[in-house]
């Protein structure tokens, strides 16, 4: 099958999932579906160097530890889990080479952490500050996880089309050689340019700290692209799996998600 038709059906797939999420998903189906993700994108983080399903279970294990005692506060947790992305993204940048020696001699626990917070975060992703009148379930708050998923949509299609169409100046090409200065500008534009259409749209007030965050957020998002191609060129690897044909691997279409949830918390939430 080609591969441009295999990206197709997958991303097909995908959308009619999301409409079926959008529309009919109840509280449990979305916790499940955060569950599947979260446990897959693991597995291949950990399937990289050990192929182990055993620590994957122990993982399940703690997810079900940290969903059933959820009595985090999630305010100082995204600001933590913040500083830790700055902290990684900075070394990438300084020592590119040496985080990637200190990332596969330390899989197993870098893995636990990155992925506690994304679970953490996707599932308190509801405002923790709407009248008690309100509920906090996370079917009652899907607005919030779709304009999560049109952000990075935006982000990372718009920064594919513009590199690809007019990228010359290469930036990082230690870590991702396809990477071009034209294709981040150009995706700084556009994301700015839908955000403020989504929210007009949507009659919603955006303001100048929308736009300073939103800024933040897509650099995050590039980030955690670039990061994820770090790790996938420590182990000589193109794709994290092929779960999803066309496309690679769960983790390899969630690494703009990895280090601009935590602000999308912070952003939205709090």
């Amino acid at each position: 099958m080609p591969q441009l038709l295999k990206r197709f059906i997958t991303v097909t797939f995908i959308l009619l999932y999301l409409m079926l999420l959008y529309f009919f998903g109840n509280n449990y189906f979305m916790i499940i579906t955060i569950y599947i993700i979260v446990l897959i994108s693991f597995y291949e983080w950990i399937n990289l160097q050990s192929n182990s399903k055993f620590q994957t279970l122990v993982f399940f294990g703690l997810l079900l530890l940290i969903h059933y005692f959820n009595s985090l506060n999630m305010y100082y947790i995204s600001l933590l889990s913040s500083f830790f992305w700055i902290y990684l993204m900075l070394y990438m940048l300084i020592n590119s080479e040496r985080l990637k020696y200190f990332l596969k001699n330390n899989n197993n626990w870098i893995g636990f952490i990155i992925f506690s917070i994304l679970f953490l975060h996707l599932i308190n992703l509801s405002p923790n500050n709407t009248p008690l009148s309100i509920n906090n379930n996370l079917s009652d708050n899907k607005f919030y996880f779709f304009l999560l998923i049109y952000l990075i949509t935006v982000i990372d299609t718009s920064a594919y089309i513009v590199g690809k169409s007019f990228g010359k100046h290469k930036i990082v090409t230690n870590i991702s050689p396809n990477k071009t200065l034209e294709g981040y500008i150009g995706s700084y534009i556009l994301s700015l340019i839908f955000f403020i259409i989504f929210f007009n749209m949507n009659n919603m007030i955006w303001t100048n700290t929308d736009l300073i965050l939103l800024s933040l957020f897509i650099l995050f998002a590039f980030s955690g692209d670039l990061f994820i191609s770090l790790i996938k060129r420590g182990y000589n690897v193109k794709d994290t799996s092929n779960i999803l044909p066309g496309h690679g691997g769960l983790l390899d279409r969630l690494d703009s998600y990895l280090p601009s949830l935590p602000l999308f918390y912070l952003w939205f939430m709090t």
